[in-house]
């Protein structure tokens, strides 16, 4: 079932958010959906999660999505979604996980997450057929 059990207060903001999850992947680069492997340890995993990090056409990241693929304390498989506050309703967070789904098939189950109001708002959307937001 899909439900908002994530405060939103909860989460770090944008800027903290992407800076600890890519990190150096701050520097502008090509447009488009790609993909990065956290090497560093933390969150409990040896290797860190996997990242699809969108970036707009001006070469900046907007969007991440980061896949747990091992236990990191919340679910295997467990993935979070973080889209830049100015760039929501674009359909960023709709195409990372379209992404996800292609590159890990059987990984991504939107049943199976914690989500903030909003979060369970989109994954609801998707689950009923909702192609963007």
């Amino acid at each position: 079932m899909i439900e908002a059990t994530i405060s939103p207060s909860s989460l770090p903001s944008w800027s903290s958010g992407v800076g600890q999850a890519v990190g150096s992947l701050l520097v502008v680069d090509r447009p488009g959906v790609q993909y990065v492997r956290d090497l560093r340890v933390g969150m409990g995993e040896p290797f860190g999660p996997d990242h699809l990090v969108y970036r707009d056409s001006k070469g900046l990241v907007r969007g991440y999505l980061a896949l747990y693929r091992r236990s990191n304390g919340w679910r295997r498989n467990s993935f979070l979604v973080h889209v830049d506050p100015a760039c929501r309703h674009r359909g960023i967070a709709t195409l990372l996980l379209r992404e996800a789904e292609q590159r890990w098939p059987g990984e991504i189950d939107l049943r199976r997450q914690r989500y903030t109001p909003d979060g369970a708002k989109w994954a609801m959307a998707i689950t009923r057929g909702a192609t963007s937001k």
